[in-house]
Order: C-alpha cells, then structure tokens, then sequence
C-alpha cells in the first residue's frame, strides 16, 4: 500500500479530513503530513512510508502555519514541511523545514544529485563544483535583494525579473545593473528613491559569502534558472528549468536524503511519538 495524496483541497475540506481521519485511527499510527505544493507531493510520496497522509497546503507556506497552528496545535500525528526561506527561528514546533533556503537548495547541495544534472544538461567546459559556487555567487544580489525584501518589508516586486535577460553570454555573467534597472521599472524607481536600502544592498554585496550563507539564501528556482541558462546550447536553444527541476528531484535518492537535517528531525519526531514517517 501507498501513502496517500490530497491535493487542491479548500482549508475546510482539509482540516475536515483530518479530523475525520485522526478520529478513525484508533491506534494512532498514521502521520497527516502538509506540505507547500505539488512538487513537494512528487518528492515525499516517495520517501514516507504507507502511514503517511500527504496534504497539499490551500495556502502555501502560510496555509501550513494555519492549519497545524489553530486545528491541531498539540496533535503529534499532524505535521509540515515547507521551505526555510528567510525564517531566522522555527514557527512551531511540528512545522520543519527543508535544509537551507527550500527543497530545491536542500537537493543540489548533494554532491551526487547536482552531478547528475550537470552531467545530463551541461556541456561546456566549467568543472562542476566551480559552476554551482559561480551561480551561487552570481545570485548574491537577487539573493539578498528577496532576504531584504522579506525580512525588512521593503515590498517591491521581484518577480518579474528574468534572469535570462539579465545574463550576458559573452562575460558568462549576471549583470548587477541590469537586475537594480528592471526592479526600478516594476518598483517606481524603488532604488533611487530608497539610497539608504540601495547602501544596505551594496555593503551586503561587498562582504564575502561563504557557500552555506549562499546555500541558506539563495531562491532554489532562482538557482535552476540561472543554470538552465549556462546549459543554453549554441543555436540558443532554452533547456527548461522545470524539466532541470524534475530531474533533479529524481536524482535525489533517499540515501541523499538521510544526510540531512530534515531526515535526523523527522526521525526524532517519529522515535517520540512512535510514528512511522520516513524510517
């Protein structure tokens, strides 16, 4: 038997369910798993066990916090998962979170998930450790651009930036100006009007960066984008990020996974309450 899947569901049906569930498991055996989206779906349905219910959140990360805080706050069996982000300290104490910034930098910071990629898309001359540090660092401003949007309620779009726009295939290189220019355009000139947040930026951008602070900010999407970019093929062919993004989930094993935090912390929570989620 398979653990089983509830997606685009309303928060009352969702909570509904549970409730219903929990009420027929007498033995208390089963975990009700929420997660983000569809994509961590694919990724959990094969790493729980046959015990796991997993719920689609009706509201994202949001939607997790809600449920779990104000249905089930003292449920042991109700649990989320749901990227990290910018988050400095855990919400609750049953809402855990990928390793570093979301699911997506939690699978490329193994070795053998991201050699895989590489080795599939990319066919240019960059070893691959050196071409995940060069994104990684290429991002540095987009990256700390969403941290201090999020952290300091700045409340610009971000968005709207493409990346593949923003890169020059001469340089190999991310260009900063580009980037600060187009959130002028969708922002009303946010930079300009904001020069003590534009000096914030810059000093950030000044300071070296080691690859796990990168790893902890860096927007997985963001990453696969700009590495989709370095795959372009000569004729200029696009090498889709999303299909980037599906290869490399099934890259990523279960014995990858069980180096992880997340792995050690779900672990933990089953040996306390006596559930079965991913052992």
């Amino acid at each position: 038997m398979s653990n089983s899947v509830r997606d685009n569901m309303s928060k009352e049906d969702i909570v509904s369910e549970i409730k219903l569930s929990i009420g027929a498991d007498i033995k208390k055996e089963y975990t009700y798993l929420l997660v983000e989206g569809s994509d961590d779906i694919k990724f959990w349905r094969g790493i729980t066990s046959e015990k796991v219910l997993i719920f689609e959140s009706f509201s994202g990360k949001n939607g997790i916090k809600e449920i779990v805080e104000e249905f089930f706050d003292t449920n042991p069996q109700v649990i989320g998962i749901r990227d990290k982000d910018y988050e400095s300290k855990v919400i609750h104490n049953r809402i855990y979170y990928y390793d570093y910034c979301c699911m997506e930098m939690m699978f490329i910071c193994s070795t053998d998930a991201f050699n895989s990629i590489y080795t599939e898309y990319y066919d240019g001359e960059i070893p691959v450790n050196e071409l995940k540090e060069k994104i990684l660092h290429q991002l540095k401003i987009l990256s700390h651009i969403r941290k201090l949007n999020e952290t300091k309620d700045w409340g610009i779009k971000i968005n709207g930036i493409s990346i593949n726009s923003a890169f020059n295939r001469e340089t190999k290189e991310l260009v900063i100006d580009t980037i600060i220019t187009k959130l002028n355009e969708m922002n009303r000139n946010f930079f300009i009007h904001k020069p003590e947040e534009r000096q914030c930026l810059d000093d950030l951008l000044m300071n070296e960066s080691t690859t796990n602070e990168l790893l902890n900010i860096t927007q997985g999407h963001d990453f696969l984008k700009l590495f989709s970019t370095y795959c372009m093929k000569d004729q200029g062919n696009s090498i889709s990020d999303i299909n980037i993004s599906a290869s490399l989930r099934c890259s990523y094993r279960k014995s990858d996974f069980e180096k992880s935090l997340l792995y050690f912390k779900l672990v933990e929570h089953e040996e306390r309450y006596k559930l079965k989620i991913v052992s």
